[in-house]
Parts: C-alpha cells; structure tokens; sequence
C-alpha cells in the first residue's frame, strides 16, 4: 500500500482522486507526466472529458502544485504539450453527460472503448 504523496518506483508520486474508490493520478517528474486512468477520458479527436464532477477539487489541487507538461490517458490520445492547459480547459468544460443537450456527438462519448 502506498499513501498520497508517497515516493514510488523510478520517481513516481501517487495522488489521490477520489475517496469513493481508489482512483489515482501517478505524476513522473521529470519529463513532468500525469498518468490517469478513468478520471479522464479522450476521444478520438483529442477532446478530454473529466470523468466526474468529484474529480474537479483534485485537479484544480494538482493543477496548483504540480507543473504538467505531459498528460497519459488509459482511455485516450495523450497530450505530449501544454498538458496542464489542457486540464485546466477540461475542469471548466461541463461533463459528457451533461453537455448531450448542447449537441455534443455521440461518437465523444467517454464510454466508448478506444484501440490500445
């Protein structure tokens, strides 16, 4: 077991997204990447959509303290520049399922299983 902060393998720190189960963010310093699992999710095009309302305060936390160049999505394009911009651009964006009734297309629709 590994706690918030904790030094990991090969540099890596642990950052805790959500208290309902255990979703967590691995930061590489450097090249400076955030890797997250289901906290976000990108579609095909590049869009990024935050997994949950919940997962805001804990972005906005690392946003604050941690300098992102780098960002790794298990469902998704990675952004490999401007990684921290694209976060902060995310957290201010409705999530996917609320932004059906502003047209967004189906075809971004973070449940779709995206090719390795």
């Amino acid at each position: 077991m590994f706690r918030e902060g904790d030094s990991l393998p090969a540099g890596m720190r642990a950052h805790f997204l959500a208290s309902a189960w255990p979703e967590v963010a691995y930061y590489l310093s450097p090249p400076r990447a955030l890797v997250v699992a289901d906290a976000l999710w990108g579609a095909p095009d590049g869009t990024i959509w935050l997994g949950g309302d919940e997962f805001r305060p804990p972005f906005r936390r690392l946003l604050d303290t941690l300098p992102i160049n780098v960002l790794v999505l298990s469902h998704g394009v990675p952004v490999l520049k401007r990684a921290h911009e694209a976060i902060a651009q995310v957290l201010q964006k409705p999530l996917w399922r609320d932004s059906q009734a502003s047209g967004v297309p189906q075809s971004h629709s973070p449940s779709q299983r995206f090719p390795d």
